[in-house]
């Protein structure tokens, strides 16, 4: 007879997980703001962290919630206990100099100090919650769907947004780093270690029939062991990167013609190749999954274009080793996307 393991016994149900991130953004807008008309919103969808629609007499912002560093899919999955561990633990996590808000809060006013890349304006941070100004425009998702055939460019102006930032010492991050989002680093930690079987046998089980999810695991398991096993290529802490560069979060303000706005950054030290891998290979996921065929051959069209011009200095040897680099990080990232419970 089958034995639900303590961690699915423990595990929070997504109401009671979202009321209780809801409860603390609530807390935080009042602390923040005190005799304010506090009003709660819509939810955004995230499977990293709680974001929600808020008002605080009438002004719109965004609050983030960050639930001990973690995504809302392993505490789903019982990783950290029931929701009064939950609970319990939060309070310590919300207090921690470290904590997720107030790095992140480091981030946004280091950036804006910077001028270039341009971010979301921050407003508050108390406790594990973060509030940030809207940012109006269509994302880099949107203008996908929208303009396919502009796929080059619109990559290409965000990548040169990017360059005041790769031009700092990384060194000057400091504590402010969220080296969590690192792409090897989170892959190191899922592949690498004890339950390595059971994100590989994640992968497609919803989605596939038994048959195809074993021919998909014959394809996985040597992949990721060869990965695996060059993970050192890729730990140089060279450039300062962005980090969370997914196509929902950058914005143009302006349209596409205008300097483009990035939101929720992950500012840490790494390889110049993560923040390229990311968007590239969230653009092509973007484009495989919610785009008809013609926009998506467009969109593939436009990412060959972009890797193409960066390739076009350089020679036969460097390119080999770039592309190399580029398709192992690629990879890296997709496995790492958190599967739904």
């Amino acid at each position: 007879m089958f034995h639900p393991s303590p961690s699915v016994l423990r595990a929070p149900s997504v109401d009671e997980l979202l009321d209780h991130a809801t409860d603390q953004i609530f807390q935080a807008a009042v602390a923040l703001w005190p005799g304010r008309r506090v009003k709660l919103l819509e939810a955004v969808p995230s499977v990293t962290a709680y974001v929600r629609l808020t008002e605080v007499d009438g002004q719109r912002l965004y609050a983030k919630t960050s639930v001990l560093g973690t995504s809302l899919v392993s505490l789903l999955r019982g990783a950290h206990g029931d929701l009064d561990q939950i609970r319990e633990t939060q309070r310590a996590y919300a207090a921690r100099d470290d904590r997720l808000s107030l790095r992140e809060a480091a981030q946004l006013d280091w950036l804006a100090s910077l001028g270039r890349p341009t971010s979301c304006r921050l407003v508050g941070a108390h406790g594990a919650v973060l509030f940030t100004e809207p940012v109006p425009g269509p994302s880099l998702s949107e203008l996908l769907a929208r303009q396919p055939a502009q796929t080059a460019g619109l990559l290409a102006a965000l990548l040169e947004e990017l360059e005041p930032l790769r031009r700092h010492d990384p060194a000057g991050l400091g504590d402010m780093e969220t080296p969590e989002r690192s792409i090897v680093g989170t892959f190191t930690r899922k592949f690498d270690g004890p339950g390595r079987t059971a994100y590989l046998g994640a992968i497609g089980a919803r989605l596939c029939t038994p048959a195809r999810h074993r021919t998909l695991g014959r394809f996985l398991v040597p992949a990721v062991r060869d990965l695996s096993t060059h993970t050192w290529r890729y730990r140089a802490l060279s450039v300062p990167v962005y980090g969370d560069l997914k196509p929902e979060h950058v914005l143009w303000p302006g349209g596409p013609t205008s300097h483009p706005v990035l939101v929720d950054p992950g500012l840490r030290r790494a390889g110049e190749l993560e923040d390229l891998a990311r968007l590239v290979g969230r653009t092509l996921l973007l484009a495989g999954t919610q785009l008809g065929p013609h926009a998506t051959s467009r969109v593939v069209d436009g990412v060959n274009t972009l890797i193409e011009h960066r390739m076009r200095p350089m020679g036969r040897p460097d390119v080999d080793r770039w592309l190399r680099d580029l398709m192992a990080l690629w990879m890296m990232d997709t496995l790492n996307i958190p599967r739904p419970v």
